[in-house]
């Protein structure tokens, strides 16, 4: 069965047509991911199956709660965050703890990647846990604690076809993305010092959308808005 991946011009969301079923249409990456893994054993498959359930469930929308809190209802409220305090903590706090689920399975052996025997192989699930994880700098989360998750993020954004994704669906890489460049870092830094200079905790889109029209930003701020009509 070979298959075709295309991204409709409507909407942001990958799908993939089977070539000898062409009415045969599958949506949404968790969905296309498992389709394309090549794992040959039950165990192994079941256990890419099981991160990715993992992801789904877990590390996905722990930690995206956690930046809807922080970058977008956060700057909303300004210096009073009392409405808000309880969600902030919440998934921040969970966050921490799922990604300190990956630091311990990385630490075995250690590993290189989540799934396989031995060190470990790149599979889907390692790409699907990616996406999220190397967001950390937005979602306001020090990867310290987790020096295997930070080297295996090294690793993954090390493969070429995983930076060209950050680059999706704008063709920019995204201020999310696990970038420490002397100019993303200085770009960061001004991110951060605009919402200290409107006396907000949190950064976040607000902050994105004003600098945007910093004509030397322009080329590296992808905003929300940006994301949207993409």
């Amino acid at each position: 069965m070979s298959y075709g991946i295309s991204v409709p011009t409507s909407s942001p969301v990958d799908y993939i047509v089977d070539s000898s079923e062409p009415d045969v249409v599958v949506k949404d990456s968790e969905y296309v991911a498992p389709l394309l893994e090549e794992l040959e054993t039950p165990r192994g498959r079941s256990e890419v199956e099981q991160w990715l359930m993992w992801q789904m469930s877990a590390l996905g929308p722990m930690i995206g709660n956690c930046m809807y809190f922080k970058r977008i209802a956060s700057p909303q409220h300004g210096a009073d965050l009392t409405k808000l305090q309880f969600g902030i903590d919440r998934y921040h706090n969970e966050s921490l703890r799922l990604l300190q689920v990956m630091e311990s399975r990385l630490a075995e052996g250690p590993r290189e990647f989540l799934c396989g025997s031995g060190k470990g192989a790149l599979t889907c699930a390692d790409l699907a846990c990616y996406g999220y994880t190397q967001c950390h700098w937005w979602a306001g989360i020090a990867l310290d604690p987790f020096p295997h998750v930070r080297a295996w993020l090294a690793r993954l954004t090390g493969i070429e076809s995983a930076r060209t994704g950050l680059k999706f669906p704008t063709g920019k890489v995204s201020m999310m993305a696990d970038d420490w460049s002397e100019e993303a870092a200085e770009h960061r830094r001004r991110v951060e010092q605009h919402a200290v200079e409107d006396k907000r905790v949190y950064f976040g889109w607000k902050d994105l959308a004003a600098l945007k029209e910093d004509s030397e930003l322009s080329g590296i701020f992808t905003t929300k808005e940006e994301k949207i009509q993409a």
